[in-house]
Formats: structure tokens, sequence, C-alpha cells
């Protein structure tokens, strides 16, 4: 008989945390030309490219300040 286990949400999120990682790390190696290319492909614009390049930048800085944040609230 299969086992029927639901993974907990904190589950999913760190499997999928894991994917978004993975393909951060491998657009990380990537020249920074072709990533500019993908983004001027995706929004039209040389401006609209520079904003969503911003955009994520900040989201991600953000995200990592929370995170250090929750970390050093757990370390206490």
């Amino acid at each position: 008989m299969a086992n029927n286990v639901t993974p907990l949400p904190v589950e999913l999120h760190a499997a999928a945390s894991r994917a978004v990682d993975d393909a951060l790390a491998e657009l990380a190696s990537m020249p920074a030309t072709a990533r500019y290319q993908v983004d001027l492909e995706r929004f039209g614009t040389p401006e609209k490219a520079l904003k969503a390049v911003a955009m994520r930048a900040r989201d991600a800085q953000a995200l990592l300040e929370a995170a250090k944040d929750i970390v050093k609230q757990e370390g206490k």
C-alpha cells in the first residue's frame, strides 16, 4: 500500500528554493551579454531591460536582508 504523505509547506518551499538557487547559479555563470540579450528580448527596450534587472536586484536584496534578520533572531 502506498504511503500518501503530503509534504509540509516548508518542505515544498525548500525544494522550490533549491531549484531557484540552482537556476540562478547557472545563470550567473553565463556571460553578462547573454543575460542582457534575454532581458532585452523579454522586455523590449534597453530601459525596460535595465528596470527588470534593477527590480530583481532589489527583490533579491530585500529577501536576503529579511532572511538574515530571521537567522539573527533564531540565533538569540
